[in-house]
């Protein structure tokens, strides 16, 4: 077992595509919480996804960067590390509300989500940090 010190969470970030790696069609995200580790691929949010592995390859950083819409696959990725962050402290997939915790199976269902917690899986995470919601609240605000 991995042993890693004054480490909360260790968080891996793929370029490639995680589906073919498991028995699902879609993957945008892992996680395994002990220990707590997450990886997950930008791969889908890319303009590049559907170019042939041999093409991207010989690609230059430039002509990448020119086909990729970096703003979108960081508001994705940040939608899909918290969900996998939030999979390493034990919440499962909320069946309740339209959430950041729901299960999604393609681009589309992802997107249809919202990037906040329900009031069950955000009660869920304030009783795993032990924090208190309303002085959480004004701090931040």
């Amino acid at each position: 077992m991995l042993k890693l010190k004054n480490v909360f969470a260790m968080v891996c970030l793929m370029r490639s595509d995680m589906a073919p790696n498991f028995d699902y069609k879609y993957s945008y995200g892992y996680c395994k919480s002990n220990p707590r580790i997450s990886v997950f691929s930008i791969a889908r949010f890319t303009n590049t996804f559907t170019i042939d592995d041999k093409i991207l390859s010989r690609m230059s950083l430039h002509d990448l960067n020119k086909a990729t819409n970096w703003h979108k696959v960081l508001y994705e990725s940040c939608r899909i590390i918290t969900h996998e962050l939030s999979h390493e402290l034990q919440l499962q997939h909320c069946i309740f509300f339209k959430c950041l915790m729901n299960q999604y199976k393609n681009v589309a269902e992802l997107l249809e989500k919202p990037m906040t917690f329900c009031p069950i899986c955000l009660r869920k995470f304030q009783k795993v940090l032990g924090f208190k919601l309303i002085e959480r609240y004004h701090v931040m605000y």
